[in-house]
């Protein structure tokens, strides 16, 4: 099946994406993301507003940095963006650009990508048994408190690949519980 997607940058006035958003499912778009570069607004709050004003597009991030922002949060967010979408949002993650002018570094991309998966993967999943990491470790018995999504929305990332990339079921430095999920991921 063919999906139609629209990208938004975060950079328009509150109400804007509420409208843009409507009138983008009206005419049968079927994904509408937000980028999330750096030293524009957070895309949480354009997606929020946008989940408020639509019924039927997915939304999601394009992408969420775990270089910049820790994958709990993005769990949070992503969590919240979730519950009010009724069960709409993706995940988009991406090691992003731009960042050595923050003085960021991304010495292991790859490896970070795939542990915040794991990691956000656990959070919403509602495993208390943790997840082994280098750069995103969970030690066992942490877990969200507050509602969690009734399936894990969908996980996309960009670690330097030109399309989107789903990632596998089992990352390879996350523990047996992101892969037996108490709740069902949906990528």
């Amino acid at each position: 099946m063919t999906e139609i997607g629209l990208g938004l940058q975060s950079d328009k006035a509150p109400g804007d994406y509420a409208r843009l958003a409507a009138a983008a499912e009206e005419h049968g778009i079927d994904v509408i993301s937000v980028f999330g570069d750096l030293l524009y607004q957070p895309p949480v709050v354009p997606l929020l507003e946008m989940a408020a004003a639509t019924s039927r597009v997915r939304l999601g991030a394009a992408c969420w940095n775990p270089f910049t922002t820790h994958p709990y949060e993005l769990a949070g967010q992503l969590a919240a963006l979730d519950r009010l979408s009724g069960g709409r949002a993706y995940c988009g993650l991406a090691r992003g650009t731009w960042l050595g002018a923050l003085g960021v570094s991304q010495a292991r991309p790859v490896a970070q990508l795939r542990e915040a998966v794991a990691l956000i993967r656990a959070l919403l999943s509602g495993s208390a048994d943790g997840v082994e990491g280098d750069l995103f470790p969970l030690a066992a018995g942490t877990t969200l408190r507050y509602p969690l999504p009734d399936v894990v929305p969908r996980s996309w990332s960009a670690p330097g690949a030109r399309r989107p990339q789903p990632w596998p079921a089992r990352s390879p430095t996350s523990s047996r519980s992101a892969a037996r999920p108490t709740r069902r991921w949906s990528g």
